[in-house]
């Protein structure tokens, strides 16, 4: 029915109750996820790890050191060879603890050169080293092959390419 009194405005009944149904559907869909910090932890935690292996790479190439990484489900470690390239032997051990640039770590203690994931996040394993040209390589020197891929609960994989150590 079309309304003639131009004093007469507002909205109708259907429209207000389509408002508050569209309204009810959103919030409880979008409010869990606005609202709850797990998907904000993975993904922090999947960035600050890409953060501290690309930083670990960089560390290998400025430092001209081996540059130890590994990754497990409750930590990542990053650790340097304390001695000139020159002078390592047929396998390569990581002694010397690297000072990650300040996050938001949740291990205990707090050690700079470790990150652990907040509670619920996980991360797959993998552990290589960074050789002084920031190429990423095994214990024994050889280069990798293939990419190192590593995984974040609900994320997606960090790569380690195999040739040039670019992490993506």
């Amino acid at each position: 029915m079309p309304r003639t009194d131009p004093r007469q405005c507002g909205f109708t009944m259907p429209e207000l109750v389509m408002v508050i149904v569209i309204t009810g559907i959103l919030a409880a869909t979008v409010a869990p996820k606005m609202f709850g910090s797990s998907s904000f932890d993975e993904f922090g935690y999947r960035s600050e790890l890409r953060s501290a292996i690309a930083f670990a790479q960089k560390t290998a190439i400025a430092a001209r050191r081996y540059v130890c990484v590994d990754v497990a489900a409750s930590e990542a470690v990053f650790t340097m060879l304390p001695t000139e390239p020159e002078n390592v032997g047929a396998t390569i051990s990581c002694t010397k603890s690297i000072a990650l640039p300040k996050g938001r770590s949740s291990c205990t203690g707090n050690p700079s050169h470790k990150i652990c994931p907040p509670s619920g996040v996980t991360s797959g394993a993998g552990s290589w080293i960074f050789d002084p040209l920031g190429r990423p390589v095994n214990a024994a020197k050889t280069a990798l092959t293939a990419a190192v891929s590593i995984s974040v609960t609900n994320q997606p994989d960090i790569v380690i390419e195999a040739e040039t150590g670019y992490v993506r």
